[in-house]
């Protein structure tokens, strides 16, 4: 008991002056169990503290976030007149690490690693301090998201925090925006002696973590090579294989093996696609609807799908119409389709449409005068990541095409496959987003019961 009670104080006190240490006392996983540091994390803060600035580069739930908090709240304990800011993406991420550094600073083990470190007056969300020697107008932590009106006064210790995101891939305006944005205006609340670190996903060969990296960051990256673990205690091959398999490729590529890629990267290939000839046993119907409201040449095209599933959660893509339509003709056109499909497999065809605001009438217009169930489909405001989303179900072998006379696509569905794999470069996308739309709607509505014959 003496020898445990002692050990205990060991790492209270080697945790007033190693971050690593004081982490494995404060952080758990979600079994509670202590969360176990590896060397990833150790050559981390020894990165941090050789460097005045920096860009850190981890995969995915590798610790980034984590790694950041301790350091934020190992410095608040050794100098509690320090000025950190956090920025994130949005105003709410960096809020919400505001809250979790305020839970750090409150436990019962923090104080006793720091016992000088007390709640200060200010204690709101994304904006508190802690009591200190000093008088200063600046709060001891404040937290932004990277395009935030208010940016608060000087600090000494900035944390960006992934001030990149998804959109980035598809936006330079947003890459500009974020770019200019923490060069102006962040990295200018620094004194001289003030430090900055980025920790960061790659997204794009053009975005904020490029850009410091550009202007002589040093460099802090430990991707993961060959499926080699780079934090043991955590992850192991196996548990990388099946991540990389339930998020795809290039999500996988992107957030564990670290390399960004651009909006010029197809994210659905050609060979990932299956091949259908006769279609297996099924257990549900589905009609999905990407749809535009013009006649014009040059508009997007309306594209309507049908599909069936399996019990395995198996999506064959049946048939496919394509056509420009006004709204009174685009709902006749859907009413026919779907009759046509409840005569030809003896079952009610559910219909999943886009929940956007124009595609609202759509539902109201059919629930009005047809029979058919409707389910509003979930959409990404981001086509690319959208696409991504289809492109993980489609390696995966959940998504079959109609096989034409050479064993390739059938020319009936070609115009599926040319769309999907030249996205998003391609003229039109509208067979992307309604494959994409069938492909979610059908795995929601499979049953693994009483299965029909096709």
């Amino acid at each position: 008991m003496t020898a445990a009670i002692d050990y205990h104080s060991f790492l209270i006190r080697e945790a007033r002056k190693d971050p690593r240490t004081l982490m494995e006392l404060i952080f758990a996983d979600e079994t509670g169990t202590p969360i176990e540091m590896g060397d990833i994390h150790e050559d981390l803060h020894e990165f941090l503290a050789s460097n005045q600035q920096g860009v850190l580069e981890l995969p995915r739930e590798h610790g980034k976030t984590t790694n950041m908090l301790g350091f934020a709240a190992f410095n608040i304990g050794i100098n509690p007149n320090i000025r950190i800011k956090i920025v994130s993406s949005s105003d709410t991420i960096a809020v919400n690490r505001g809250k979790a550094l305020q839970e750090i600073i409150s436990l019962p083990i923090y104080r006793k690693v720091f016992p000088n470190i007390r709640r200060g007056r200010e204690w709101a969300d994304g904006k508190f301090s802690v009591r200190r020697d000093v008088i200063t107008p600046e709060s001891t932590v404040e937290c932004y998201g990277v395009m935030s009106r208010a940016t608060g006064g000087r600090c000494d210790l900035l944390l960006l925090d992934d001030v990149d995101d998804e959109e980035v891939i598809v936006s330079e305006a947003k890459r500009i925006r974020n770019r200019e944005r923490v060069a102006n205006v962040w990295l200018n609340l620094l004194p001289p002696t003030g430090r900055a670190f980025a920790f960061a996903t790659p997204w794009h060969e053009a975005d904020t973590v490029h850009m410091l990296k550009g202007n002589g960051w040093p460099v802090f990256r430990k991707p993961v090579v060959d499926m080699k673990p780079v934090w043991d205690a955590r992850w192991h091959e196996k548990a990388l294989r099946a991540r990389k398999k339930t998020i795809g490729t290039l999500a996988f590529v992107r957030g564990y093996e670290l390399v960004p890629i651009t909006s010029e990267t197809a994210p659905i290939k050609g060979e990932w696609f299956k091949y259908w000839s006769k279609l297996p046993i099924f257990t549900s119907v589905g009609i999905a609807l990407d749809p535009a409201n013009s006649l014009d040449e040059k508009a997007d095209y309306s594209a309507i799908g049908v599909f069936v599933a399996t019990w395995e959660y198996q999506v064959y893509l049946v048939k496919v119409h394509r056509a420009r339509y006004e709204f009174p003709s685009l709902i006749k056109a859907l009413i026919r389709i779907a009759d046509q499909v409840a005569t030809e497999f003896n079952i009610l065809p559910t219909i999943g449409i886009e929940k956007t605001a124009f595609q609202n009438a759509i539902p109201q217009q059919l629930k009005a005068t047809s029979r058919y169930p409707i389910i509003g489909v979930p959409a990404d405001r981001s086509k690319f990541i959208r696409a991504s989303r289809l492109g993980v179900h489609v390696e995966n072998g959940r998504v079959h095409l109609k096989q034409g006379p050479d064993k390739n696509v059938h020319p009936d569905q070609k115009v599926v496959y040319d769309e999907c794999v030249s996205y998003p470069v391609s003229a039109h996308d509208d067979c992307v987003d309604m494959l994409g739309y069938g492909v979610e709607l059908m795995l929601r509505v499979a049953r693994r019961s009483g299965p029909a014959t096709g």
